[in-house]
């Protein structure tokens, strides 16, 4: 009998996935909470219930005996990734490590916890502590949800602002928090790239580092990859060794990760370390 695997999410990012595992003999389920979702086409069955609904998966994944579970190009399903895999005792990541890998706030902490290099950063949750931090910030500095993903609510502030228009900012970023909380960080300049990685019984190894183009000022959305980078042999020896550093950070020990790092001036900084699958282009 066929093997099931359950793939959270159905857009046209997790349609790669499921075609690849209906190749390799998998039956595959899919579950989204659109209905209309382009992935349902070509999934062997089709669930519709959101991907964040832990208790929702895992009854969909005792009724099917699935052999296992999993998602790619977003973060947030992993947590019920790692809530139904530890129910059924199917390999993944632990909670502790979903929820490091998709709280910004406690990734940085996690990360600057093992000296590994990050962005100078402070959590707010509050007007008046917003308000209160950005003195401390230089002219140029990110604000961000802790808890999304897909450059949703990532707002650039490059000049002094007066207070109506910081308030503004930080509205419009609260809108697109889950927790209320968001994050005010230095922004980083440099050449910006994406590390893929497979991690087999906590050895990791870099599978591509890919070139990344974004649109920029203000919502930093991603445009365009290219393999190979263009970077150089000791800018790449860098990039994989900070890599490999935030995967056993945030403990991953079995499983991919989607690693974003831009490259400074100083040396290669982690933006956000992913515990699943990147885009497959």
């Amino acid at each position: 009998m066929s093997k099931k695997i359950l793939i959270l999410g159905a857009s046209i990012l997790q349609i790669p996935a499921i075609c690849k595992a209906k190749d390799l003999g998998y039956v595959v389920l899919v579950a989204d909470f659109d209905p209309l979702a382009k992935g349902f086409e070509y999934a062997d069955k089709k669930y519709v219930v959101s991907t964040n609904d832990l208790d929702g998966i895992l009854k969909i994944a005792k009724k099917e005996k699935i052999d296992g579970i999993m998602t790619l190009a977003s973060d947030i399903p992993m947590k019920t990734v790692s809530y139904v895999a530890e129910q059924l005792n199917l390999v993944s990541v632990s909670t502790d490590t979903a929820m490091k890998t998709t709280n910004k706030y406690l990734m940085r902490e996690t990360l600057a916890n093992d000296n590994i290099s990050i962005p100078k950063y402070f959590k707010v949750d509050s007007l008046t502590h917003f308000l209160e931090v950005i003195e401390l910030m230089d002219t140029k500095y990110i604000v961000k949800p802790t808890d999304n993903s897909g450059s949703r609510g990532i707002y650039l502030v490059e000049d002094k602002m007066d207070v109506s228009e910081l308030k503004k900012i930080y509205r419009d970023c609260l809108t697109q928090s889950r927790s209320g909380e968001l994050l005010v960080e230095e922004y980083m300049e440099g050449p910006e790239v994406s590390v893929e990685t497979l991690t087999i019984n906590n050895k990791t190894t870099i599978v591509a580092i890919t070139d990344k183009l974004t649109t920029g000022s203000p919502n930093f959305v991603e445009m365009g990859h290219s393999q190979p980078t263009q970077l150089s042999e000791n800018e790449i020896k860098d990039i994989k060794e900070i890599t490999v550093a935030a995967v056993n950070s945030v403990g991953i020990d079995n499983g991919p990760s989607h690693t974003e790092i831009i490259l400074t001036s100083s040396g290669p900084k982690i933006v956000e370390i992913g515990a699943r699958l990147g885009e497959i282009i």
